[in-house]
């Protein structure tokens, strides 16, 4: 089998890592399968571990890419401004992608073990409503509202 280039990989792994995101994004996180992104990438399942060693290695390809557009989507101007917008995106069925990275944090949290990354998102998440706000009982609230919401959709 020939080499690749560095140069290749990079390109290749940069390609997978979109078809990663878009699954996620377009699919959910059940979906995001090395059958799934070799399906798509038309390649097989082994091709694609080569570049995923491992399913968190699948996962970590979207770090940085998922929590900001979440982030971006609140309005962390008052309270109550921050409760709709978090109550709207996650119901907005024209943009599932807020539900998606709410579906991620649940996903990852609820794994034995939790994910370190998870529990920092979700830590650091309630730390900025706290210091927002002055209590983290919102926080509280909203992921309480997200699981229900979750469970019906």
């Amino acid at each position: 089998m020939a080499r690749i280039t560095v140069q290749e990989r990079e390109r290749k792994k940069a390609e997978l890592d979109d078809i990663v995101l878009s699954i996620f994004w377009n699919e959910g996180i059940e979906a995001l399968t090395y059958s799934r992104v070799a399906e798509l990438y038309n390649t097989s399942r082994g091709a694609v571990q080569r570049y995923y060693p491992s399913q968190n290695d699948l996962y970590a390809s979207m770090r940085g890419k998922v929590m900001p557009l979440m982030m971006a989507k609140l309005d962390w101007s008052n309270a109550d401004a921050f409760y709709s917008s978090w109550v709207n995106s996650l119901s907005d069925k024209d943009d599932t992608r807020f539900q998606r990275v709410i579906e991620l944090l649940f996903h990852h949290a609820l794994k034995n073990p939790s994910s370190q990354s998870a529990i920092a998102a979700i830590e650091k998440l309630t730390e900025q409503v706290e210091m927002r706000f002055g209590d983290d009982s919102m926080i509280k609230r909203l992921l309480g509202e997200s699981f229900l919401h979750l469970l019906k959709s």
